[in-house]
């Protein structure tokens, strides 16, 4: 499927003029299929992070393959949004596992470790907390609170110490919630949390059945977010469900000790 997307030019790699500068962007169109927009920069420390933002890109491309492949009305053969990160980020755990499992240079292995870390500590501990922090902002206003901006800061603070402990947070961390958007989509930070913890979930299921996986892109809007999420083994009513998020983080985590003590 992913061979598929290079070999029929759905994939812009090539530098050009005037050309869009976003890292790496999948879009496309009812009937014309999935496209990925890529730019390598000349300021990347090497190529690991562009592979994870590419492989992550052709995630949602072959999402969006799968759910048009069946020939049902059109404005249907479209990847679940609610569920849209599951297969992009899917995509990156086998990546990072297969990466590490290919190389024996250390310092490659180093380097995919952070990458994966980094991304991965971003939507199950940022992305979570921003989530509860949004909740919390709007609870205040539909009590007719209208919080300051210390409190804001402070509650964000407290927050963010949660779910980051141990790390001691800077000085400037309480002021954090300023990027959390919170004036688009406040509930865009749930599909993110969500798709790192059912995709953590299904990686043994999917080398061990990948038609499993495979039966869920393929239904696309055709069924509800909770319909979708019935037809995998992930059960998200039991709150161990993010256990396997949580236990790959802490793998890479401790990998990356290893490394640096056996350096």
């Amino acid at each position: 499927m992913v061979e598929q997307l290079f070999e029929t030019g759905r994939v812009d790699a090539i530098k050009r003029d005037n050309k869009a500068t976003v890292e790496a962007y999948q879009f496309g169109a009812a009937s014309a299929g999935p496209f990925v927009l890529f730019n390598y920069r000349d300021g990347y420390r090497d190529f690991v992070l562009p592979m994870f933002l590419l492989t992550h890109q052709l995630g949602h491309a072959c999402a969006r393959l799968f759910a048009e492949e069946t020939p049902e009305p059109l404005l249907l053969a479209r990847p679940n949004k609610q569920l849209s990160e599951v297969p992009s980020r899917l995509h990156e755990f086998l990546l990072t596992d297969y990466l590490l499992d290919v190389s024996e240079d250390t310092e490659f292995q180093m380097r995919v470790l952070q990458v994966a870390e980094q991304r991965l500590k971003q939507e199950l501990y940022l992305s979570g907390a921003n989530l509860e922090f949004i909740d919390t902002v709007h609870s205040l206003v539909a009590e007719n609170k209208s919080p300051t901006g210390d409190e804001l800061d402070a509650e964000y603070r407290s927050i963010l110490e949660e779910y980051m402990s141990p790390v001691e947070l800077g000085d400037y961390s309480a002021s954090g919630w300023m990027t959390s958007k919170l004036y688009v989509e406040p509930y865009r930070l749930f599909e993110n949390v969500l798709g790192v913890v059912v995709a953590a979930d299904l990686v043994s299921h999917v080398r061990s059945n990948p038609s499993t996986f495979t039966e869920f892109l393929s239904t696309g809007l055709r069924s509800t977010s909770k319909q979708h999420l019935d037809r995998l083994p992930t059960d998200l009513s039991d709150p161990t469900a993010v256990s396997a998020t949580v236990t790959r983080y802490q793998d890479y985590v401790d990998s990356i000790s290893v490394l640096i003590e056996a350096h």
